[in-house]
């Protein structure tokens, strides 16, 4: 293992261990401070890394409410948006396009 703060080898578990409580004190006063090292090494913003996790938490929302409705989870994400869009439109909701909005704004087809 790595310790990407220090960029020194860790060689052994308590030392792990310690280093973990490190990153959860250092996590308590902004969560990124963890994953800063590694959006730095690969050139990504904190935008980037706040963008992914609200994709990622859109993704747990739309699968929890597909399991609520009892309405199947196969598939990729964009067939569990479409699917939970079809009920509620049957339901007479209607959901934000969220494919349309990106597209809108980032030119993605």
């Amino acid at each position: 293992m790595v310790n990407f703060l220090s960029a020194k080898a860790i060689s052994s578990f308590p030392e792990l261990i310690n280093l973990m409580k490190n990153w959860v004190a250092l996590s308590a006063e902004n969560p990124l401070t963890p994953l800063m090292p590694i959006l730095n090494e690969w050139k990504l913003s904190v935008n980037w890394a706040v963008g992914a996790s609200a994709l990622a938490l859109i993704e747990v929302m739309v699968n929890k409410k597909l399991e609520g409705l009892r309405l199947s989870r196969e598939g990729n994400f964009e067939k569990g948006v479409k699917r939970l869009s079809e009920n509620a439109k049957q339901k007479g909701v209607q959901l934000p396009d969220l494919r349309r909005g990106l597209s809108m704004r980032h030119g993605i087809k």
